[in-house]
């Protein structure tokens, strides 16, 4: 399945590029850094107390590393 969405991923952006309306910004590494610092207390005060979402979120953090 991610591989195909990778292959798929160029073609969906500039889809999306290409809505009337929309604008797409990609962060660049610093802007990610502050991004992630900025909703990690998010992170933990949402996934307090259940299990299950705190395992799904540290997957999904690991992929997107």
């Amino acid at each position: 399945l991610y591989e195909t969405l990778a292959i798929h991923e160029p073609l969906y952006l500039e889809t999306i590029r290409q809505i009337n309306g929309v604008q797409y910004y990609m962060l660049d590494e610093d802007e990610q850094h502050i991004f992630r610092a900025s909703v990690q207390s998010l992170y933990t005060e949402q996934l307090a107390g259940n299990a299950w979402q705190t395992e799904y979120v540290e997957r999904l953090k690991e992929y997107f590393k």
